[in-house]
């Protein structure tokens, strides 16, 4: 018993170096890793900020060139713009007359602002170029020529509005443009007035020359007055008549005088007890509310230009010329 746990503690002995030192060459590799990694970090790291370096300056070298060119077509724009002045002063003076010598000493002191707003553009733009672009402080004059181009374009537009407000002669140019669109104006107006009435006395005089008009008109008053003289014409007293006995027919004939609902052409419409005399719209008598056949119903035949037709339970005789009720049976169907 004594020597087996003396083998036992021997056996521990040997054992606890071997694993301590397993365990430290882990710890070792773990160190290793770690430090790969941060080394692999501030490597990307100094990459990264030394492309953004590289990508200022070329930043700054590209706004420094477009600085130049917009320096260089602000420059090209005054000279055209100088040349478009002298083309408009010579004009002037070619249109001008001996009445206009304010004028003449205006446009002269016009030429003279122009001038020396030209000179000092000319200097300023001088010195723009003149400066170092590849210096350290390039960014810091960028931003002192927009500043410059700013308060240069600012002058100009001083100038330029003090030059055209003490201008006479575009004072007098637009006064003059005013007061020719003001006559032009009135006797448009007048124009177009007189030819309107011209054109409606004209129609007026050729229709009442027109002997076809009056014959037409002629033609329709004589259709009306037959037409009316149709309603004269009829003869209510057909009910005495023992052929339309309609009364006694329907008692033996009850499904026949039971069409079934009906159904307003106008939407609101509601039934309302029309009399002889009363003009109805045409709806009412369009070709779906025609009796085809009156004799089936025990009705007399209707004159040319009328119709029978149904309204609700209600028969009514209509003119389809005027819409004019000609003779009505209430209580018709059941």
């Amino acid at each position: 018993m004594r020597k087996a746990l003396l083998g036992i503690l021997l056996a521990a002995t040997f054992a606890t170096p071997v694993a301590a030192q397993e365990e430290g060459s882990d710890g070792l590799t773990e160190r290793y890793r770690a430090a790969g990694e941060r080394n692999q970090q501030r490597y990307e790291q100094r990459q990264e900020r030394r492309e953004a370096r590289q990508a200022e300056r070329q930043s700054a070298v590209v706004e420094q060139r477009s600085s130049d060119e917009g320096a260089a077509r602000q420059q090209q724009r005054f000279e055209r713009q100088q040349q478009r002045i002298e083309r408009q002063q010579v004009e002037h003076q070619a249109l001008g007359t001996q009445g206009h010598h304010d004028a003449a000493v205006g446009t002269d002191g016009l030429t003279d602002r122009y001038r020396r707003l030209g000179e000092r553009n000319q200097q300023r733009y001088e010195r723009r170029l003149g400066r170092d672009h590849h210096s350290s402080g390039a960014v810091a004059q960028q931003v002192e020529g927009g500043s410059e181009h700013r308060e240069l374009h600012r002058d100009y537009r001083r100038e330029h509005r003090e030059v055209h407000r003490d201008n006479p002669t575009r004072r007098e140019h637009r006064r003059y443009h005013r007061e020719v669109n003001r006559d032009h104006h009135g006797v448009h107006q007048e124009t177009h007035t007189d030819l309107h009435r011209d054109y409606r006395q004209e129609h007026r005089d050729v229709h009442d020359s027109d002997p076809t008009r009056r014959e037409h008109r002629r033609f329709h008053r004589q259709v009306n007055r037959d037409h009316s003289g149709y309603h004269r014409d009829w003869d209510r007293g057909w009910r005495n008549d023992r052929r339309y006995d309609w009364q006694n027919y329907r008692y033996s004939n009850r499904g026949l005088y039971s069409p079934g609902s009906y159904y307003s052409p106008y939407r609101d419409h509601s039934y309302s007890r029309f009399g002889i005399g009363v003009t109805i719209g045409s709806g009412f008598y369009s070709n779906r509310y025609w009796i085809n056949d009156p004799w089936s119903y025990r009705l007399p035949e209707p004159f040319p230009g009328t119709r029978w037709i149904r309204y609700y339970n209600d028969v009514l005789l209509v003119d389809t010329f005027s819409g004019e009720v000609v003779d009505v049976i209430y209580g018709f169907f059941w």
